[in-house]
């Protein structure tokens, strides 16, 4: 459902050297229960969200209200359409989510798709335009001397 140009948010157990994105391997919508496919710990302070691809194949937030035996989350509200084996993705307030712009999808053989993305900071424009200062003066060059054009 992505095109090339879509930013995209990974939630990367690597980067974040925690389990923060995985499956959900059952839903309860009565008790706004999720059981996911791994432990999670909350941090001690700040709101944790989990991310989830409602029926619809949209991306929702929800706020985590808490976690029993590191599998069972209790969320805020399940989304419409939320189903078993949907992926999910955590936003802890310490960590900052890592956006990459998308460039290429490929469709593979296998019926896998190969997703070409760069990282994208959203602010950078700004620091660019705002921020950066440019000194006329200063040469480019190693010994200061502008070749002839």
């Amino acid at each position: 459902r992505h095109v090339p140009g879509d930013v995209i948010e990974i939630c990367d157990d690597d980067y974040a050297g925690i389990s923060v994105g995985g499956r959900v391997l059952a839903v309860n919508s009565q008790t706004r229960t999720l059981t996911l496919d791994r432990e999670i710990t909350l941090p001690s302070s700040g709101t944790t969200l989990i991310s989830l691809v409602d029926g619809s194949g949209n991306p929702v937030s929800v706020e985590v209200q808490s976690v029993t035996d590191g599998v069972k989350v209790k969320v805020s509200r399940v989304p419409d359409g939320v189903a078993g084996y949907s992926i999910w993705g955590m936003k802890l307030p310490t960590l900052r989510q890592r956006l990459f712009r998308c460039v290429s999808i490929r469709e593979n053989d296998d019926g896998m798709y190969a997703i070409t993305a760069v990282q994208h900071v959203p602010e950078k424009e700004a620091i660019v335009d705002n921020g950066a200062h440019f000194d006329g003066e200063q040469s480019g060059t190693v010994n200061g001397v502008t070749p002839p054009a």
